[in-house]
């Protein structure tokens, strides 16, 4: 025979509740006591690896939201810096007064607030590159020949970049 204890909401507090700690930060409230926050321990959180996991309807973007709207809170982490890819741009509208938002085709509309996003060619490996700018090359001369051409002005990119740093130094 297996006994069963109701617990009470002043146990719940006792195992669940450390508000007053602050490397914890409130997600939202326990299930079935409102009055206790779920919190997460941000020290665990960011020195192991994460996941937030359930199914659609589940509340996971919005956990997600809850984390990153917390964590860029700069008067309670004022060195914190983080990269987010939202891939389907769900986290824009309510990170947008906290964020630079950087976008392929960024709307130009100040208050969407996106900024274009440009990625160097130099950034891309050669295959990457060729298929951006040429939808692939077949011919294995053709590649040969483009990859030797671009090798070439790469380097000489760089050469023109340290000369400008050495510039710059002496000024």
């Amino acid at each position: 025979m297996i006994t069963v204890h109701l617990v009470s909401e002043k146990e719940l507090k006792q195992i669940y509740g450390q508000p007053n700690e602050g490397y914890f930060v409130k997600v939202g409230y326990i299930s079935n006591a409102d009055s206790i926050p779920a919190l997460i321990d941000i020290n665990k959180l960011i020195t192991r690896d994460s996941a937030v996991v359930g199914t659609t309807g589940s509340g996971k973007s919005t956990t997600v939201a809850s984390l990153i709207t917390a964590l860029s809170d700069t008067n309670k982490y004022p060195s914190a810096r983080i990269i987010m890819l939202d891939l389907h741009g769900e986290y824009g509208r309510c990170l947008k007064d906290r964020a630079r938002i950087f976008k392929v085709n960024a709307d130009p509309n100040p208050i969407v607030g996106e900024n274009e996003l440009y990625i160097p060619y130099w950034a891309l490996n050669f295959d990457e590159l060729s298929e951006v700018c040429f939808g692939g090359i077949d011919s294995e001369k053709e590649r040969d020949i483009l990859l030797e051409k671009i090798q070439k002005v790469k380097s000489e990119s760089l050469k023109l970049e340290y000369l400008a740093m050495d510039q710059i130094r002496i000024l």
